[in-house]
């Protein structure tokens, strides 16, 4: 495996569905493949693709996602910008689930 994989289980990743999302996705901003050629080069539906892609980032293989589409990041640059759009992402839903808690402590109490 690449930089881009740190950790998890790589027995999966030399089997389809897996292998193939690894095979098409490039290293680089310049290289990112939109979710639609994915799904037509992968043959997969939308929601396999993305659950998918989702079991491989939780498994140990860093796949960036932005406006450019998915790729490997190649650069400390592309890393750290990742890094920094999914921790604001993480902090907006906790934001909007603190009022959602203080209504369910109501509830139970």
């Amino acid at each position: 495996m690449k930089d881009y994989f740190n950790g998890g289980t790589a027995y999966y990743f030399e089997t389809p569905p897996y292998c193939d999302i690894l095979a098409a996705i490039g290293d680089g901003a310049e290289n990112a493949r939109h979710k639609s050629e994915l799904i037509r080069l992968t043959g997969m539906q939308d929601r396999e693709l993305r659950k998918t892609i989702e079991f491989l980032r939780r498994h140990g293989v860093v796949i960036i996602s932005d406006s450019h589409g998915y790729y490997f990041p190649s650069n400390e640059r592309e890393l750290a910008a990742y890094v920094h759009q999914e921790e604001k992402r993480a902090k907006s839903v906790f934001g909007t689930l603190r009022y959602a808690r203080q209504l369910l402590k109501k509830f139970q109490s």
